[in-house]
């Protein structure tokens, strides 16, 4: 598709398009002097949540190359899930490092409730050298696009093998980092910049430095975050990245093919059924968390399906991943799989876990989702071939009550109007151009 702006044009017919569910109603305005692109705002109550999803730019190349297939896109990703590609990256590539493919991705999230991406940050001995890494252009591409200032944005310090930060390197490292924690649009939690750091017990970490250098800068210092555990007293706020069951069957037969209720459950502690065995990781990571000292962050997993990355065992031993989930598990009457309904579902329970849980959760009910783009090990609410509708955004937009954006804008040529779904093409009834409306404040897209 190709993607332009609209200007400015005292001969538009001005169009109306009106959310009503996931339709479009369209009507002729009249003539306007300049084009509007405006959502019609109105008072609105607190949020429910403040939702946030990892970002893991591996879909990335030689950025002079772009033929080159995605540098995490191999060939069993490709040719045996070709479901899990993004809608906005070729088929042949799979490729999604520009400003224009995040331009498009922040209007999805930013149109259905996530609020900000937490982009995992590889340190590459050098501050040029982690920028110039096209495994950190998502967040170069993030502050590059339009429409950034329709989201925050944070950043996850992956300091574990093979990306571990060197103790000499670590000064460097959070130099780096502070022009980011900086930028008008980082996420800030209690007044200050949250920085997510993976690995807590790396020993080299060095907390006074990082205070010191972000006081010096003027933003108050750090609230530090750590997903995983272990996190010490210098970790204003825990959460986790990720988590699956460690449990495995000696016996059973591997991959096993395990129902995303499961995996839900393993986090949130609300049994899918009289078979209690956890009593879920959320409750588990803030048994020792003391109110007022340290705050919790509830992840939402998406699904975990890493086989297009396992790599090939030994006869008789078990692959990498354990666990994948799949659309369709029935136990009795219900579907236990990986579902928007279910994820949902799951979403909830971190909604109400934050409410019965004030004390324990961060005063702006920060959601971690588990992931917006891990497409690899199969944690992903971003629009796919396999979910081209955005049925995972929808069901975001409808737990945290997101109204639906209403729009004016104005295609050249729009005689009479017409209507559509959520992402579909338009077809006008002058019988020439197609366009298609991407929510966004500021501009107007179309294809043609």
């Amino acid at each position: 598709m190709k993607y332009r702006k609209m200007l400015p044009d005292s001969s538009l017919n001005v169009v109306v398009v009106v959310s009503l569910g996931r339709r479009w109603t369209i009507g002729i305005l009249g003539l306007l002097a300049t084009l509007a692109l405006l959502p019609w705002s109105s008072a609105s109550a607190a949020p429910l949540a403040t939702v946030g999803a990892y970002y893991f730019e591996g879909w990335y190349n030689d950025p002079s190359h772009p033929e080159y297939v995605a540098a995490f896109a191999n060939a069993n990703l490709r040719t045996n899930f070709p479901d899990r590609r993004p809608i906005w990256a070729p088929a042949a590539t799979w490729r999604g490092d520009t400003v224009a493919a995040m331009e498009q991705q922040i209007n999805l999230a930013a149109d259905h409730g996530v609020s900000f991406f937490t982009f995992d940050w590889y340190w590459r001995g050098s501050a040029a050298a982690t920028l110039g890494d096209g495994i950190n252009s998502g967040l170069k591409n993030f502050l590059l696009a339009p429409n950034r200032n329709r989201m925050k944005f944070s950043i996850d310090v992956i300091n574990v093998s093979p990306s571990g930060i060197p103790a000499g390197e670590w000064n460097a490292a959070v130099n780096a980092l502070m022009p980011y924690l900086g930028d008008s649009s980082y996420l800030r939690v209690g007044g200050k910049p949250m920085l997510t750091i993976f690995d807590p017990t790396d020993a080299n970490i060095p907390y006074n430095y990082i205070q010191s250098t972000a006081a010096a800068q003027g933003l108050g210092g750090v609230s530090l975050a750590s997903d995983n555990r272990g996190a010490t007293g210098q970790f204003k706020n825990v959460t986790l990245y990720a988590a699956i069951p460690g449990y495995r069957d000696p016996n059973a037969s591997f991959p096993v093919r395990m129902p995303y209720k499961n995996l839900a459950y393993y986090m949130d502690g609300i049994a899918p059924s009289s078979d209690h065995w956890t009593t879920g990781a959320w409750n588990t990571q803030t048994a020792g968390i003391v109110p007022g000292q340290q705050s919790f962050i509830p992840t939402v997993m998406a699904g975990f399906d890493e086989r297009p990355w396992t790599n090939p065992s030994p006869p008789g031993t078990p692959p990498q991943s354990w666990y994948f989930n799949d659309p369709s598990f029935i136990v009795g009457s219900e579907n236990w799989g990986r579902t928007p309904a279910n994820f949902g579902a799951h979403l909830q329970n971190a909604i109400n876990w934050i409410n019965a849980n004030p004390d324990k959760a961060t005063a702006e009910k920060l959601i971690m989702i588990y992931a917006w783009n891990e497409f690899g090990e199969g944690g992903y609410i971003a629009p796919t071939v396999g979910d081209p509708n955005g049925e995972y955004l929808d069901v975001i937009r409808s737990v945290l009550q997101v109204p639906e954006p209403v729009y004016f804008w104005a295609p050249s040529g729009s005689a009479q109007g017409g209507s559509g779904t959520w992402g579909s093409t338009i077809q006008w009834q002058n019988g020439v151009d197609n366009y298609v409306a991407w929510a966004n404040g500021n501009e107007a897209h179309f294809t043609t």
